[in-house]
């Protein structure tokens, strides 16, 4: 079963309760996802959508990308939730390196977290 984790990369919050998840994670990469496997079973990001503008685009991110390594780290997290604990370490002005797979060829796509809007 495929999930849709567009939200947890393109957070802009308001309010109490989502105060507090702004306040830990105020960055935007500005990008929508699914999780997929790859041929070897581990966990993939599908690319799904890049915000025009947005710090993926600006980086070199398409959709149809694989991500399957951030940092370093393979993707395999648990769930969003995880990834979004990963990234709540991270602060605006931080850069990711993305492993990705685009077209069967592999590279490497620096992002550069922003603000959000």
């Amino acid at each position: 079963m495929m999930h849709v984790g567009m939200s947890m990369l393109m957070i802009v919050a308001s309010g109490s309760p989502a105060k507090a998840v702004e306040d830990r994670f105020p960055g935007w990469l500005g990008m929508g996802y699914v999780w997929s496997s790859s041929t070897s079973g581990h966990k993939v990001l599908h690319v799904q959508r890049v915000a025009p503008g947005g710090p993926s685009d600006i980086g070199g991110m398409k959709p149809d990308d694989i991500i399957t390594t951030i940092n370093e780290r393979n993707v395999d997290f648990g769930d969003d939730l995880d990834l979004l604990l990963f990234l709540a370490d991270r602060k605006p002005g931080d850069r990711l390196t993305f492993g990705v797979v685009r077209e069967g060829r592999k590279q490497k796509i620096r992002v550069k977290l922003a603000h959000d809007g």
